[in-house]
Protein backbone atom coordinates (compact mmCIF):
# COMPACT_ATOMS: atom_id res chain seq x y z
CA UNK A 1 0.00 0.00 0.00
CA UNK A 2 2.72 2.35 0.89
CA UNK A 3 4.86 1.79 -1.95
CA UNK A 4 1.32 2.18 -4.70
CA UNK A 5 0.92 5.45 -2.57
CA UNK A 6 4.37 6.92 -3.42
CA UNK A 7 3.84 5.95 -6.93
CA UNK A 8 1.07 7.54 -7.17
CA UNK A 9 2.36 10.74 -5.52
CA UNK A 10 5.32 10.49 -7.68
CA UNK A 11 3.01 10.01 -10.73
CA UNK A 12 1.14 13.41 -9.88
CA UNK A 13 4.52 15.13 -9.10
CA UNK A 14 5.79 14.57 -12.65
CA UNK A 15 2.47 15.50 -14.20
CA UNK A 16 2.56 18.94 -12.42
CA UNK A 17 5.80 19.33 -13.81
CA UNK A 18 5.37 19.05 -17.02
CA UNK A 19 1.62 21.56 -16.72
CA UNK A 20 4.49 23.84 -15.14
CA UNK A 21 7.33 23.60 -17.53
CA UNK A 22 7.64 20.71 -19.09
CA UNK A 23 10.12 17.66 -18.17
CA UNK A 24 12.34 17.97 -20.85
CA UNK A 25 12.62 13.83 -21.97
CA UNK A 26 10.64 14.55 -25.39
CA UNK A 27 13.04 14.64 -27.85
CA UNK A 28 12.56 16.57 -31.12
CA UNK A 29 10.97 14.85 -33.84
CA UNK A 30 13.19 16.70 -36.39
CA UNK A 31 16.76 18.28 -36.49
CA UNK A 32 15.54 21.35 -37.07
CA UNK A 33 13.34 21.62 -33.83
CA UNK A 34 14.34 22.04 -30.11
CA UNK A 35 14.86 19.11 -27.86
CA UNK A 36 12.99 18.43 -24.99
CA UNK A 37 15.89 20.03 -22.95
CA UNK A 38 15.84 23.20 -24.92
CA UNK A 39 12.53 23.83 -24.49
CA UNK A 40 12.41 23.52 -20.74
CA UNK A 41 15.45 25.47 -20.20
CA UNK A 42 13.54 28.14 -22.33
CA UNK A 43 10.40 27.66 -20.77
CA UNK A 44 11.99 28.04 -17.19
CA UNK A 45 13.91 30.80 -18.21
CA UNK A 46 10.66 32.56 -19.37
CA UNK A 47 8.99 31.84 -16.17
CA UNK A 48 11.88 33.17 -13.75
CA UNK A 49 11.94 36.48 -15.82
CA UNK A 50 8.40 36.92 -16.11
CA UNK A 51 8.02 36.85 -12.65
CA UNK A 52 9.26 40.22 -11.68
CA UNK A 53 6.80 41.81 -14.53
CA UNK A 54 4.03 39.80 -13.16
CA UNK A 55 4.75 41.12 -9.78
CA UNK A 56 4.60 44.50 -10.95
CA UNK A 57 1.39 43.48 -13.33
CA UNK A 58 -0.48 42.40 -9.57
CA UNK A 59 0.85 45.85 -8.23
CA UNK A 60 -0.57 47.89 -11.11
CA UNK A 61 -3.95 45.58 -11.53
CA UNK A 62 -4.42 44.10 -8.21
CA UNK A 63 -5.54 40.86 -7.62
CA UNK A 64 -7.71 39.85 -11.40
CA UNK A 65 -4.40 39.09 -12.20
CA UNK A 66 -4.17 36.21 -10.64
CA UNK A 67 -7.46 35.05 -11.54
CA UNK A 68 -6.64 35.30 -14.99
CA UNK A 69 -3.87 33.44 -14.69
CA UNK A 70 -5.60 30.52 -12.98
CA UNK A 71 -7.96 30.53 -15.75
CA UNK A 72 -5.69 30.61 -18.24
CA UNK A 73 -3.70 27.64 -16.54
CA UNK A 74 -6.60 25.94 -16.15
CA UNK A 75 -7.94 26.10 -20.09
CA UNK A 76 -4.69 25.48 -21.31
CA UNK A 77 -4.33 22.54 -19.13
CA UNK A 78 -7.96 20.89 -19.67
CA UNK A 79 -6.00 21.10 -23.76
CA UNK A 80 -2.99 19.80 -22.91
CA UNK A 81 -4.49 16.73 -20.94
CA UNK A 82 -6.84 16.21 -23.50
CA UNK A 83 -4.26 15.44 -26.42
CA UNK A 84 -2.45 13.64 -23.69
CA UNK A 85 -5.12 11.06 -23.44
CA UNK A 86 -5.81 11.16 -27.23
CA UNK A 87 -2.52 10.22 -28.19
CA UNK A 88 -1.23 8.17 -25.17
CA UNK A 89 1.42 10.18 -24.97
CA UNK A 90 2.91 12.66 -22.00
CA UNK A 91 1.69 15.67 -22.17
CA UNK A 92 4.05 18.55 -23.56
CA UNK A 93 3.95 20.59 -20.54
CA UNK A 94 4.05 24.43 -20.12
CA UNK A 95 0.99 25.35 -19.20
CA UNK A 96 1.58 27.94 -16.13
CA UNK A 97 4.32 29.60 -18.17
CA UNK A 98 2.13 30.19 -21.45
CA UNK A 99 -0.42 31.15 -18.96
CA UNK A 100 1.43 33.78 -17.30
CA UNK A 101 3.18 35.14 -20.66
CA UNK A 102 -0.34 35.77 -21.97
CA UNK A 103 -1.68 37.57 -18.68
CA UNK A 104 0.61 40.31 -19.37
CA UNK A 105 -0.11 41.07 -22.61
CA UNK A 106 -4.56 40.99 -21.86
CA UNK A 107 -6.03 44.18 -20.37
CA UNK A 108 -7.20 43.19 -17.14
CA UNK A 109 -10.91 44.28 -18.03
CA UNK A 110 -11.17 41.33 -20.58
CA UNK A 111 -14.74 38.94 -19.09
CA UNK A 112 -12.76 35.77 -17.52
CA UNK A 113 -14.64 33.72 -20.53
CA UNK A 114 -12.53 35.10 -22.65
CA UNK A 115 -9.41 34.67 -21.06
CA UNK A 116 -10.58 31.22 -21.11
CA UNK A 117 -11.40 30.98 -24.63
CA UNK A 118 -8.74 32.72 -26.19
CA UNK A 119 -5.63 30.51 -24.19
CA UNK A 120 -7.40 27.19 -25.31
CA UNK A 121 -7.29 28.70 -28.51
CA UNK A 122 -3.72 29.66 -28.53
CA UNK A 123 -2.63 25.90 -26.73
CA UNK A 124 -4.79 24.13 -29.32
CA UNK A 125 -3.86 25.91 -32.66
CA UNK A 126 -0.82 27.16 -31.28
CA UNK A 127 0.75 24.04 -29.75
CA UNK A 128 -1.36 20.43 -29.37
CA UNK A 129 -2.20 20.28 -32.84
CA UNK A 130 1.56 20.29 -34.07
CA UNK A 131 2.38 17.64 -31.62
CA UNK A 132 2.88 19.78 -28.08
CA UNK A 133 5.54 22.06 -26.61
CA UNK A 134 8.52 21.91 -28.24
CA UNK A 135 7.29 21.00 -31.67
CA UNK A 136 4.96 24.19 -32.14
CA UNK A 137 5.56 26.29 -35.04
CA UNK A 138 3.64 29.53 -33.94
CA UNK A 139 3.86 30.97 -30.66
CA UNK A 140 0.73 29.63 -28.85
CA UNK A 141 0.75 32.78 -26.30
CA UNK A 142 0.17 35.34 -29.15
CA UNK A 143 -2.17 33.08 -31.29
CA UNK A 144 -4.26 33.46 -28.42
CA UNK A 145 -3.55 37.37 -28.19
CA UNK A 146 -4.28 37.47 -32.22
CA UNK A 147 -7.67 35.40 -31.69
CA UNK A 148 -9.02 37.36 -29.04
CA UNK A 149 -8.09 40.39 -30.77
CA UNK A 150 -9.88 39.72 -34.08
CA UNK A 151 -12.79 38.46 -32.54
CA UNK A 152 -13.13 41.16 -29.59
CA UNK A 153 -11.23 44.18 -30.76
CA UNK A 154 -13.25 46.38 -28.47
CA UNK A 155 -12.83 44.57 -25.48
CA UNK A 156 -9.13 43.70 -26.01
CA UNK A 157 -8.40 47.80 -26.22
CA UNK A 158 -6.68 48.76 -22.97
CA UNK A 159 -3.88 49.35 -21.18
CA UNK A 160 -2.04 45.74 -20.09
CA UNK A 161 1.53 45.31 -18.82
CA UNK A 162 3.07 45.19 -21.90
CA UNK A 163 1.85 48.04 -23.61
CA UNK A 164 3.81 50.39 -20.71
CA UNK A 165 3.40 53.67 -21.58
CA UNK A 166 -0.45 53.59 -21.51
CA UNK A 167 0.08 53.41 -17.98
CA UNK A 168 -0.74 56.04 -15.50
CA UNK A 169 0.92 57.38 -13.75
CA UNK A 170 3.47 58.25 -15.76
CA UNK A 171 6.52 56.46 -14.13
CA UNK A 172 4.80 53.64 -14.85
CA UNK A 173 6.43 52.95 -18.01
CA UNK A 174 9.73 52.91 -16.14
CA UNK A 175 9.13 50.80 -14.04
CA UNK A 176 7.50 48.01 -16.26
CA UNK A 177 10.72 48.63 -18.82
CA UNK A 178 13.03 48.16 -16.25
CA UNK A 179 12.09 44.68 -15.22
CA UNK A 180 11.36 43.85 -18.29
CA UNK A 181 14.99 44.21 -19.41
CA UNK A 182 15.81 42.83 -16.30
CA UNK A 183 14.19 39.36 -17.59
CA UNK A 184 16.00 39.92 -20.54
CA UNK A 185 18.93 39.63 -18.51
CA UNK A 186 17.89 36.44 -17.04
CA UNK A 187 16.46 35.02 -20.21
CA UNK A 188 20.26 35.62 -21.81
CA UNK A 189 22.10 34.08 -19.08
CA UNK A 190 20.20 31.38 -18.79
CA UNK A 191 19.76 30.81 -22.96
CA UNK A 192 22.90 32.87 -24.15
CA UNK A 193 21.76 32.37 -28.25
CA UNK A 194 18.43 35.11 -26.97
CA UNK A 195 20.92 37.64 -27.24
CA UNK A 196 20.97 37.05 -31.24
CA UNK A 197 17.50 37.28 -31.67
CA UNK A 198 17.30 40.45 -29.62
CA UNK A 199 20.33 42.26 -31.00
CA UNK A 200 18.89 41.52 -34.34
CA UNK A 201 15.50 42.92 -33.07
CA UNK A 202 16.91 46.19 -31.36
CA UNK A 203 19.28 46.90 -34.52
CA UNK A 204 16.74 46.85 -37.07
CA UNK A 205 14.01 48.54 -34.84
CA UNK A 206 16.67 51.30 -34.10
CA UNK A 207 17.93 51.69 -37.54
CA UNK A 208 14.46 51.91 -39.07
CA UNK A 209 13.36 54.16 -36.09
CA UNK A 210 16.35 56.58 -36.78
CA UNK A 211 15.88 56.76 -40.61
CA UNK A 212 12.15 57.36 -40.23
CA UNK A 213 12.95 60.20 -37.56
CA UNK A 214 15.33 61.69 -40.06
CA UNK A 215 12.35 61.30 -42.90
CA UNK A 216 9.65 63.00 -40.58
CA UNK A 217 7.85 59.78 -40.55
CA UNK A 218 8.10 57.84 -37.09
CA UNK A 219 4.67 59.44 -35.93
CA UNK A 220 6.68 59.11 -32.03
CA UNK A 221 8.77 61.65 -29.89
CA UNK A 222 12.09 59.51 -30.49
CA UNK A 223 12.90 55.79 -31.76
CA UNK A 224 13.22 54.78 -28.26
CA UNK A 225 9.55 55.37 -27.66
CA UNK A 226 8.96 52.90 -30.43
CA UNK A 227 11.09 50.38 -28.34
CA UNK A 228 8.78 50.24 -25.58
CA UNK A 229 4.95 51.44 -27.31
CA UNK A 230 2.23 48.96 -27.49
CA UNK A 231 4.08 45.61 -25.80
CA UNK A 232 7.51 45.87 -28.07
CA UNK A 233 9.65 45.43 -25.06
CA UNK A 234 8.13 42.67 -23.77
CA UNK A 235 7.19 40.80 -27.68
CA UNK A 236 10.95 40.97 -28.00
CA UNK A 237 12.20 40.10 -25.06
CA UNK A 238 9.99 37.10 -23.83
CA UNK A 239 7.96 36.18 -26.78
CA UNK A 240 10.36 36.28 -30.02
CA UNK A 241 13.21 33.93 -28.22
CA UNK A 242 10.75 30.58 -27.84
CA UNK A 243 13.23 28.20 -29.45
CA UNK A 244 10.55 26.22 -30.77
CA UNK A 245 9.29 29.23 -33.47
CA UNK A 246 12.74 30.62 -34.01
CA UNK A 247 15.72 29.95 -36.62
CA UNK A 248 18.01 26.89 -35.08
CA UNK A 249 21.51 28.61 -35.71
CA UNK A 250 23.09 31.85 -35.28
CA UNK A 251 23.12 33.10 -38.33
CA UNK A 252 19.30 32.24 -38.43
CA UNK A 253 18.86 34.14 -35.20
CA UNK A 254 20.52 37.17 -36.45
CA UNK A 255 17.95 37.34 -39.43
CA UNK A 256 14.76 36.34 -37.67
CA UNK A 257 15.77 39.33 -35.24
CA UNK A 258 16.22 41.54 -38.36
CA UNK A 259 12.76 40.48 -39.70
CA UNK A 260 10.84 40.85 -36.97
CA UNK A 261 12.20 44.75 -35.24
CA UNK A 262 11.83 45.89 -39.15
CA UNK A 263 8.26 44.79 -39.78
CA UNK A 264 7.44 45.68 -36.64
CA UNK A 265 8.21 49.23 -36.91
CA UNK A 266 7.29 50.09 -40.53
CA UNK A 267 3.90 48.41 -39.57
CA UNK A 268 3.62 50.30 -36.54
CA UNK A 269 4.54 53.57 -38.32
CA UNK A 270 2.26 53.05 -41.55
CA UNK A 271 -0.78 51.25 -40.51
CA UNK A 272 -3.72 51.89 -37.42
CA UNK A 273 -2.20 48.26 -36.06
CA UNK A 274 -1.22 48.96 -33.06
CA UNK A 275 0.06 45.39 -31.80
CA UNK A 276 2.70 45.32 -34.50
CA UNK A 277 5.48 43.49 -32.74
CA UNK A 278 2.65 40.59 -32.04
CA UNK A 279 1.78 40.47 -35.48
CA UNK A 280 5.95 41.05 -36.43
CA UNK A 281 6.85 37.67 -34.73
CA UNK A 282 4.28 35.70 -36.00
CA UNK A 283 5.33 36.46 -39.63
CA UNK A 284 8.77 35.59 -38.16
CA UNK A 285 7.62 32.74 -36.74
CA UNK A 286 6.74 31.66 -40.69
CA UNK A 287 9.72 32.44 -41.98
CA UNK A 288 11.62 30.29 -39.82
CA UNK A 289 11.93 27.20 -41.32
CA UNK A 290 12.92 28.82 -44.45
CA UNK A 291 15.42 30.37 -42.41
CA UNK A 292 16.81 27.05 -41.61
CA UNK A 293 16.87 25.82 -44.71
CA UNK A 294 18.58 28.61 -46.00
CA UNK A 295 21.33 28.92 -42.85
CA UNK A 296 21.68 25.39 -42.05
CA UNK A 297 24.90 25.24 -42.91
CA UNK A 298 25.72 28.08 -40.67
CA UNK A 299 27.90 26.44 -37.83
CA UNK A 300 30.35 29.49 -36.49
CA UNK A 301 27.78 31.89 -34.54
CA UNK A 302 25.75 30.25 -32.06
CA UNK A 303 25.67 30.56 -28.45
CA UNK A 304 23.29 27.58 -27.48
CA UNK A 305 24.16 25.85 -24.40
CA UNK A 306 24.99 22.43 -24.38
Amino acid sequence: MATEIIENNNMILQVLKRLAVSDGERQAPTPNLPGGKDMQRYLIAAMVAALPCFAVAVYYFGSRILAMTAVAFFAIAAVEVAFGLVRGKPIGGGALVFAILLVLILPPEIPLWMVAIGAAFGAFFGKEVFGGTGHHLFSPVLLAKGFLMFSYPLVIKGSYFGSMLDFNPPEAWMICAGVTLLGAVAMIIIQPANVLTLAGIFFAAGCFGWGLGVAGRLGFESPIQVLVVDGFLYGACFLACDPSCSPGNGIGKLIYGVLIGSIAVLMRCFSNYSEAIMSAILIGNLFTPIINIVTQKDEGLSLEKE
